[in-house]
This record gives structure tokens, C-alpha cells and sequence, in this order.
């Protein structure tokens, strides 16, 4: 076929308009931009995260008036001497690194023992549960005396809101504490002290404090 000069304008604008088509963007999908991304990171270190600090003035800051209940094991070691097998003193150092390296729980339980009173501490040390009996050379005492007793063991904050029996007819003190939820949080600062008698009802041979409200 002869070309034209007639012929040759559109012949070039067809190759333009060819070109400018081929040269425009393809569809692509959306990608989040680098803020969405960041906030989603942020969020999910949020969940993960968890609040295992440890306040070292725990360890010598006596909540209680002679021992128990919200204080730490070195505390109550400071007031009422090594029970033999422990040196807690000494392990305050050890309990805050691990915490501070994340690596868990020393150990799910710990126990001092003494001389008719025991207690319970978690992996922070921080004492959740106490246990007492009494001599039974010496008269036992009655509830009134148990109650009294055992306020020396509990922090020197704490309020009782509330006295219920037990099926078998024993009595539970129920009590709440500000300091115990600071130290032992799950519990919303809630505890309870349970009795045990001898067989005279009247009078008592032991006594548990107990994290968390009562139930039978």
C-alpha cells in the first residue's frame, strides 16, 4: 500500500495514543502504610507485655506487727530469725534478677517454718497464707483471743468486714486490706482467718489465714 501524506498524521497519533496506554500505571493492591504498621506492632507488644516488676523496698518494709500476712520472707525473717533451712536474706538479689530477665517463677510455693507458725510466700517472696497452733500445755484460747491473736499477723491496715460460720460450725473472719492487694493483687485484698477447736467448741488449737474470700 502507498503511503500518503495524508495518511501519516494518523499513523502517528495511533502510535501515541498506543504508547500513552501502555505507559499508564497498573492497578496494584493497597498496602498499609508504615504507621498502620507500627500501630499494629504497638498493639500486640501492648497484650503481650506483662507487669513482673519488683519494688525491693518490699523486702524491708514490715506491713504487719510482728510478722505474717503481706510481709516478705526476708521481713519476717528479720523479725523472727532463720527457721533453720532458709536464708532469705540472702536470696532478695537472685529473686529480683529473675523477675528483671523475665524468666518466671522461682518457684511456685515457698514455706518457712517455725516453731508452731508457718507460712506461704509466692515467687516474689510476698507472704499469702499463714498457719498457727497453739501449745497445748498453755490454756487455749477462746475465739475472742484467736481474733486478737491473729491481728498481729495481718496487715496493720486491714478492716474485718464480715464473721460467717462453717458447716461444722467453726467461725471464719472475713477481712479486706489495701496493703495485701498492693503485695498480693489477684485476691482484690480480700482474705480470711479459719479456726479449728479442740474438743471443747469453746477453745481453739490452730488458726489459718487465708488468701481470698471464704468459701465453703
Amino acid at each position: 500500500m502507498k503511503l500518503t501524506y495524508a495518511m501519516v498524521p494518523l499513523i502517528l497519533g495511533g502510535l501515541l495514543l498506543g504508547g500513552c496506554q501502555s505507559s499508564e500505571p497498573k492497578e496494584t493492591e493497597e498496602k498499609p502504610s508504615s504507621e498502620e504498621s507500627v500501630d499494629k506492632s504497638v498493639e500486640k507488644t501492648d497484650i503481650d507485655e506483662t507487669d513482673d516488676s519488683i519494688d525491693s523496698a518490699i523486702y524491708e518494709e514490715q506491713v504487719t506487727k510482728d510478722g505474717g500476712l503481706g510481709d516478705t520472707l526476708p521481713v519476717l525473717e528479720n523479725i523472727m530469725g532463720s527457721d533453720g533451712e532458709h536464708d532469705w536474706n540472702a536470696r532478695i538479689d537472685e529473686v529480683i534478677a529473675f523477675h528483671e530477665k523475665g524468666e518466671g517463677y522461682v518457684h511456685p510455693i515457698l514455706e518457712s517454718n517455725y516453731d508452731r507458725f508457718s507460712v506461704q510466700a509466692d515467687d516474689k517472696m510476698v507472704i499469702f497464707g499463714t498457719n498457727v497452733h497453739f501449745n497445748g500445755d498453755e490454756p487455749l484460747p477462746n475465739k475472742d483471743e484467736v481474733l486478737a491473736h491473729a491481728k498481729n499477723h495481718i496487715p496493720t491496715d486491714s478492716k474485718m468486714t464480715g464473721e460467717v460460720k462453717m458447716e461444722n460450725g467453726l467461725p471464719i473472719f472475713e477481712f479486706t486490706s489495701e496493703i495485701f492487694k498492693q503485695r498480693f493483687p489477684s485476691e482484690e485484698g480480700h482474705f480470711h482467718i479459719r479456726a479449728v477447736s479442740s474438743e471443747d467448741e469453746s477453745e481453739f488449737t490452730s488458726y489459718a489465714v487465708l488468701p481470698g474470700e471464704f468459701k465453703e
